[in-house]
């Protein structure tokens, strides 16, 4: 079975889906899949499907292709999902980020605008501040590692992999809560830049991602710049960046619970990865074909035909 959308939603940490599935599972447009690629798999996956069925969230729930926890490997978890994608457009969506109800069609419309596009989108970023009465009811201090180790705490149980709020979320909770960081990206550009692309609220083609083998995996376990990497390779594979302030997703933070995934090194180091990369594209000297130890056109034809 096929889908028009693939939602790719990476997450290795607990709580989060009360946010992401309130707003999956009330999408106008029906035809999409939502490809949950978990960390925690093994530990939530009885109840997350359950959870999904009673949202109405069309779910394929996996595990990463690689166990790299307690390593920094965003590109491995975006790849798990976009290998499994059966959707002609794939949509990377945020743990703990709430999509409102016209967002697949909005992104569904760019595409059918023109195919040959990348759709990046507005994210604001919101506050819920540490929950402090009644913390061992849902959330232990202790949970800050529960990702690493559930021994650590015994309190985890399976409305905590769900939501780690005291009341599941709701959108209308947006209203009550403090705007912590609002899209720094502002109105509409006369030249959106590739370096915008934040792989949180963005659509890309499944032939674009294709033609330049997925997100590249030699970048992860550092900090940061993959998705500048990625944006700038697909544009050189001659496809375009729109971009729509407008068609916002919310994050809903909650500083509690970001796990302290490891790095080997800095967002310096992994800037200037990239920033040689380019350069070598730029001058014809290195392929934006990712060196991933995978085929992601062939990986796809075998899953998919």
């Amino acid at each position: 079975m096929t889908s028009s959308i693939s939602v790719v939603l990476p997450t290795y940490r607990i709580g989060g889906l009360d946010v992401s599935f309130s707003g999956l599972g009330n999408q106008t447009f029906k035809d999409y899949e939502v490809i949950l690629v978990d960390a925690l798999y093994g530990r939530r996956r009885q109840v997350v499907v359950e959870y999904a069925q009673e949202k109405g969230v069309p779910l394929i729930h996996i595990p990463p292709k690689k166990d790299t926890l307690p390593l920094h490997a965003p590109n491995n978890f975006e790849n798990t999902g976009i290998l499994q994608s059966s959707g002609e457009l794939i949509i990377i969506l945020g743990d703990y980020q709430y999509a409102p109800n016209n967002w697949l069609q909005r992104h569904w419309d760019a595409y059918m605008q023109d195919k040959q596009t990348i759709f990046t989108s507005g994210l604001d970023i919101y506050d819920h501040p540490p929950i402090k009465e009644g913390i061992n009811e849902v959330l232990n201090p202790s949970a800050y590692y529960a990702f690493l180790d559930f021994n650590y705490c015994p309190e985890i149980n399976d409305k905590v992999m769900i939501t780690v709020f005291k009341e599941e979320f709701k959108p209308e909770m947006l209203r009550n809560l403090p705007l912590l960081i609002p899209d720094a990206r502002g109105s509409v550009p006369q030249h959106p830049h590739w370096s915008w692309v934040i792989l949180k609220n963005d659509s890309i083609p499944i032939k674009a991602l294709e033609a330049v083998n997925g997100l590249d995996e030699s970048l992860d376990f550092g900090s940061g710049y993959q998705d500048t990497d990625f944006a700038f390779r697909v544009l050189k594979a001659e496809y375009k960046l729109f971009f729509d302030p407008s068609n916002k997703v919310f994050q809903v933070n909650h500083r509690s619970i970001i796990p302290p995934l490891k790095r080997l090194w800095n967002s310096n180091e992994n800037e200037a990865k990239v920033q040689q990369k380019i350069k070598l594209i730029e001058e014809g000297k290195e392929s934006y074909f990712a060196p991933n130890d995978f085929n992601l056109r062939e990986e796809r034809r075998k899953l998919h035909g």
